[in-house]
């Protein structure tokens, strides 16, 4: 069997016959003749050189070679639905994957930041890597993660800081203390 002659339409033309058991009814059903789709199932037969349906009394059989290659189709074309679900979970954000680096002093609160958002989107992968200053620096300018986070951002042409979470600063004294 030559698979450079066998296209996923050809494959779906097939399971259509072996679904429908109709020639007519698969042409209908994906509007194609109903030559076409004979021809389509005899190509087919010859590069798998074994008979795959049979036409008695304008009723179609489906072979033993035929019932395994209809199994063999569903297998792959039921793995490409899941991979049309993937990526639909990919392009809403559902899944992926967001590398994150950041330096030492946001380390205690991203995670917590993190959290809650995990929990909501399980399937989002959040790998973090922590430095200081100079090492996430020599990250963003290798282009190793997805996003960067700094207690202060650089400034860099090339980059743009957006400000996620307000982190003020704030004197703390004894009350005994004469500036409390």
């Amino acid at each position: 069997m030559d698979l450079r002659h066998i296209s996923f339409r050809l494959l779906e033309v097939f399971m259509c016959v072996v679904k429908t058991r109709s020639i007519s009814e698969t042409a209908r059903q994906l509007h194609l003749t109903q030559p076409t789709v004979s021809q389509q199932i005899k190509r087919l037969q010859e590069t798998v050189n074994e008979p795959l349906v049979m036409v008695n009394q304008q009723r179609i059989h489906v072979t033993e070679a035929g019932f395994a290659l209809f199994q063999t189709c569903q297998q792959v074309f039921g793995y490409f639905d899941d991979y049309q679900d993937y990526l639909a979970e990919l392009r809403g954000g559902e899944r992926g994957r967001c590398k994150i680096a950041m330096v030492n002093t946001a380390q205690y609160i991203l995670p917590k930041l993190l959290g809650p958002y995990s929990n909501l989107h399980p399937h989002v992968e959040l790998p973090l890597e922590i430095g200081n200053r100079a090492e996430v620096l020599a990250r963003f300018e290798r282009g190793e993660d997805d996003i960067y986070v700094f207690s202060h951002p650089p400034s860099l042409e090339h980059a743009k800081a957006g400000r996620f979470l307000q982190n003020p600063l704030v004197f703390i004294a004894p009350t005994n203390h004469a500036l409390a």
